[in-house]
């Protein structure tokens, strides 16, 4: 599966991001790279979206246009 669209977002949702599991997540705060750079963090809500594996988890970050 590919990115997922912002069309698709849930309301609280403000960023996007891909862990190194591959799998993507919103976000509704900023996260933060992990401890081994390979993990979002937030403090907020955060849910998984879909499996994709044509991204690397540091270049993945998406704030909502």
């Amino acid at each position: 599966m590919n990115k997922p669209n912002w069309n698709d977002a849930p309301p609280w949702a403000d960023w996007l991001a891909m862990d190194s599991d591959e799998q993507w997540y919103w976000h509704a705060y900023e996260p933060q790279l992990g401890k081994f750079v390979d993990t979002w963090q937030s403090l907020g809500r955060c849910d998984p979206v879909c499996y994709d594996t044509s991204y690397l988890a540091a270049d993945t970050l998406e704030k909502r246009p």
